[in-house]
């Protein structure tokens, strides 16, 4: 049966590990969640025996992973902050009919998701769901191109799953849409550059292996193993040596500047205030990015590079999220 049927839906735990019914919906583009179970295989070697034996294997569940990709949406996607960045969201006074959701990067302990895909079988058209509890954010992105829709693509880890918990019913936000390339901004030391693609992806540094012997083969919670990976690249003309000078300076200071995504929704949701995606750099790094030529097209910039502290900056991501959902 088509996967028209499909839905994705998710909800944040109280508890690491403890799943709750699924309470938010999101329109996807993609998903590859998929339960993982183990073989553990014995290496004993028994006379005469030239095949492997049947009862000489053990299945081990070893949880669920995979990806999922969707639009980032004018409503609804605040959700998300504290599993991408961690920490707790801050929430702005309404102006407009509108409130400001901002995170940065702060620990991810205790930050679980229960995740819910409900997959059709073919022809019988019945919705078969897939639960998993102990959802983390491994890594994500955030990504825009020419002629696209701003794009969240996430990596996520859990430490169970089942096909036995009922289907949750799905319920959307009303009247929400999408941010469009054409009402993208991208700023960098303080000044807009035109670019064709813009991408942010993050690492979160989760040790995603906490298994333990303690009777169980459940998964203990994922805990932070490393500093947060971030990386980000744009594709700009080479207009003139402004950000190739960044690339080959030998300066601290010269290789670093500010970034400044600015993602616009093309309608308002509360007023006339239109929804809005912030994405700070306060330090971004300059890399790589020098003009190639490969041919008779113009030359571009494929500028990419790291996301930084400047030391006096509070975090070296920032996301704030404008829109009229008065709680993330």
């Amino acid at each position: 049966m088509t996967a028209l049927l499909s839905q994705v839906g998710l909800a944040k735990e109280s508890t690491y590990g403890t799943a709750v019914t699924p309470s938010r919906f999101f329109e996807f583009t993609s998903e590859g969640l998929k339960p993982a179970v183990a073989r553990l295989e014995s290496k004993g070697i028994r006379a005469g025996a030239r095949a492997f034996r049947n009862d000489r294997s053990q299945p081990v569940p070893k949880g669920a992973a995979g990806s999922l990709e969707f639009e980032v949406p004018t409503k609804g996607f605040a959700f998300w902050l504290e599993h991408l960045l961690g920490g707790t969201v801050t929430t702005s006074a309404v102006v407009d009919a509108n409130y400001t959701h901002t995170a940065q990067i702060g620990s991810l302990y205790g930050k679980g998701l229960t995740a819910q895909v409900g997959r059709p079988f073919n022809p019988s058209e019945t919705v078969q769901p897939f639960t998993m509890s102990g959802g983390k954010v491994t890594s994500w992105s955030l990504s825009i191109e020419r002629d696209g829709f701003l794009m969240c693509s996430v990596e996520l880890d859990f430490g169970t799953h089942t096909t036995a918990t009922a289907l949750a019913t799905a319920t959307y936000p009303s009247g929400f849409l999408q941010f469009p390339w054409a009402s993208a901004g991208i700023s960098i030391g303080g000044t807009g550059v035109c670019v064709t693609k813009f991408e942010i992806k993050v690492d979160n540094g989760l040790q995603t292996d906490n298994y333990m012997i303690c009777n169980s083969t459940t998964k203990h919670e994922p805990k932070e193993a490393g500093k947060r990976k971030i990386e980000w690249s744009a594709e700009c003309e080479f207009a003139d040596l402004t950000q190739a000078n960044r690339v080959l300076s030998t300066t601290r200071a010269g290789m670093h500047a500010p970034i400044v995504a600015t993602f616009l929704g093309s309608e308002a949701h509360g007023g006339t205030t239109l929804p809005q995606l912030l994405v700070t750099l306060p330090a971004a790094r300059f890399d790589d990015g020098l003009p190639e030529v490969k041919g008779e097209d113009p030359l571009m910039l494929s500028l990419s590079g790291i996301g930084t502290d400047d030391g006096t900056a509070t975090t070296a991501l920032q996301v704030a999220y404008r829109t009229t959902d008065a709680t993330p």
